[in-house]
């Protein structure tokens, strides 16, 4: 369930999630520009680039790994 969303601009979007990080289901704080997002943990600070698909009723986060470079 998302706590809170904070509309920054025409495509940016701040959005709070808790229990969504992947390491320790803290809280997160999701910034969502255009087509990709950046993801921090409050808990134990994971920084990382999540793809993300918004439905009408959801927001769902995808960590998979795209690329090894």
């Amino acid at each position: 369930m998302v706590s809170q969303i904070h509309v920054v601009g025409d495509e940016v979007a701040d959005v709070t999630i808790p229990g969504a990080c992947m390491v320790c289901k803290g809280e997160v704080a999701l910034r969502m520009t255009g087509m990709s997002a950046a993801l921090v943990c409050l808990s134990c600070h994971l920084i990382t680039h999540p793809k993300v698909e918004v439905g009408t009723d959801s927001v769902r986060l995808d960590y998979r790994p795209r690329a090894l470079v």
